[in-house]
This record gives structure tokens, C-alpha cells and sequence, in this order.
């Protein structure tokens, strides 16, 4: 008789094979979920600071197209004197041009695609990106600058409108390219 008690209390206190399966499927669930949730946010933090670098590039190129207009204005000259590399439809600009904002210097690659581009380099204590071989590592953007004349005076030949299209290039962490164009026209006014 002892021994159906001891039986019958093993039975009760004890844990099926199945009961302790769907214990730890839970635990590993409750688990996965937390570090999917980190490693989504942080792939979503990498990809938020591509965006806003792609940004930064893009606007400073269009500021700098910008600034030259401004400064042709200013001299009475037309306003893409100094960016005729990047003018497309002139002699031997197909693709664009790269402009290095640090030195003033305008990279024309007249046969070269977007995404044959050379990547910009990028100076991590400085913060810098630049276009000029340099002894910065490489980074993964490239920027590419083109202009398209819209309205030319046909009295004087002067440019009266153009039309600037900045893209900036970068491969994400899944190796894809991601595109940031921005796009403006300036006038001679």
C-alpha cells in the first residue's frame, strides 16, 4: 500500500515531457522576440545615419552649385560659369561631375555611369568627406552633380534657368543601392 502512495504522489508532482517542451518554447519565444527587436533597431539606427550622411553630402553639393551661381550673379557673368563640367550636353559631360566642396575642384568623368563613380574618402577625425585622392579611408558614398540648361536667352545666349540634380550613392547593409537626389532650379535673377 506504501508503495501506490509513493506512486500516485510521483505522479502528481512531476513534469510531463510535453509540459516541459511548451515551457521552454515559451522561454525561447519570450527570449527571440527582445533580440529581434534589438537587432531590427539597431539596423534601423545604421540605416537612419546612411540617410542623414546621404543628406548632408547632397546638400552641401547643391549649396556649393548654389553659392557659385551666386557668385557669377554677382559679377555679371552667366550664372554656370565655373560648371560647365557638369553641364550636361556640353563637349564630353554625359554623366556629370563630382564636386570636392573642401578644395573647389570640379571632377569631371565624362564616360563614367553613377554607379561606376569613385566613393568619396572620409577623414573620421575631421569628420570630412572629400573627393581628391587622399590618404582617408574609403567611404561607402559617391555624389554625382548634373546641370541641364532650360531656358537660354536667345538674344544674348545667357543662361536664364538651369536646372541641378544632386545623387548621392551608397550600398546599405544588405549590399543594395540606396539613392538620395535632390533636385533645384536656378535662375539668373
Amino acid at each position: 500500500m506504501k508503495f501506490f502512495k509513493i506512486k500516485k504522489i510521483y505522479k502528481e508532482k512531476g513534469f510531463s515531457l510535453v509540459e516541459a517542451l511548451i515551457a521552454i518554447s515559451i522561454l525561447m519565444i519570450s527570449v527571440a522576440a527582445p533580440l529581434k527587436l534589438a537587432s531590427d533597431g539597431v539596423r534601423n539606427t545604421a540605416t537612419a545615419k546612411q540617410q542623414m550622411v546621404a543628406y548632408y553630402l547632397t546638400q552641401d553639393a547643391m549649396e556649393y552649385v548654389i553659392s557659385i551661381k551666386i557668385g557669377n550673379r554677382l559679377e555679371n557673368n552667366d550664372i554656370l560659369d565655373g560648371l560647365s563640367g557638369c553641364v550636361i550636353g556640353n563637349v564630353n559631360v554625359d554623366h556629370g561631375c563630382e564636386i570636392d566642396t573642401m578644395d573647389n575642384t570640379i571632377k569631371n568623368y565624362p564616360t563614367v555611369p553613377q554607379e561606376n563613380y569613385p566613393l568619396l574618402d572620409f577623414d573620421e577625425v575631421n569628420g570630412v568627406y572629400r573627393v581628391s585622392p587622399s590618404s582617408y579611408d574609403e567611404s561607402r558614398f559617391s555624389r554625382q552633380v548634373k546641370i541641364y540648361e532650360k531656358r537660354i536667352d536667345p538674344d544674348s545666349t545667357k543662361i536664364l534657368e538651369a536646372r541641378v540634380e544632386v545623387v548621392t550613392r551608397w550600398r546599405d547593409y544588405k549590399g543594395e543601392w540606396q539613392d538620395y537626389i535632390l533636385i533645384s532650379n536656378i535662375l539668373d535673377w
